[in-house]
């Protein structure tokens, strides 16, 4: 197995600290100073899809664990994700988990 890139690894680090705060892919390029496309290069190499999904990946996550965790609103969990809308949030968890928040909740509550 090939070793991930120093600056690879700090560059994830950086995203899972902040991955609820709007990053893109430019203020991750700027941040990392690795250029756009070899940035997108790095993370399909390494982490096996682009960093946009990446943190698309740590939302639903983070939204799951906070569903079974917490008894947060799901207007609440949206926020702490980086989903500020609570409809947009639960179309998107919907979209991603196969059930809405609410259902989540329901079924996978600890």
């Amino acid at each position: 197995m090939v070793p991930i890139p120093e600056n690879l690894v700090y560059l994830l680090t950086y995203i899972q600290n902040y991955y609820h705060k709007h990053l893109n892919l430019d203020n991750l390029s700027d941040f990392s100073g690795i250029s756009k496309p070899h940035l997108i290069r790095l993370f399909r190499k390494y982490v096996g899809c682009t960093p946009r999904e990446y943190i698309l990946r740590l939302q639903i996550e983070n939204a799951k664990q906070l569903l079974e965790s917490t008894a947060l609103t799901i207007k609440q969990i949206g926020i702490m994700v980086g989903i500020e809308d609570a409809n947009y949030f639960s179309r998107f968890f919907k979209s991603r988990a196969g059930l809405s928040p609410q259902d989540w909740r329901t079924t996978h509550r600890v």
